[in-house]
């Protein structure tokens, strides 16, 4: 069976947390690499506990650059 390639327009989660400015870091190692990003839910975040959980901030990337940005936040030791 084919896995198949990723939607390039598709964006998914490479790295959630609540305190924004680890997002804020793990965005800015990737800008090094030249791998776009986009914050999600930032403002969600700092309210806290929301209808029974923390809302996390979440850093989006493109799908077909997701492993490639897994891999650059694991090697600097920021991980989902």
């Amino acid at each position: 069976m084919t896995v198949p390639d990723p939607n390039p327009d598709e964006l998914v989660a490479v790295f959630e947390n609540d305190d924004v400015s680890l997002v804020w870091i793990a965005q800015d190692a990737l800008q090094s690499v030249e791998i776009e990003s986009f914050i999600f839910d930032e403002n969600s975040a700092r309210i806290g506990y929301y209808f029974g959980h923390y809302t996390h901030t979440r850093l989006m990337v493109y799908a077909d650059k997701a492993d490639e940005a897994r891999e650059c936040l694991r090697d600097l030791g920021i991980e989902k």
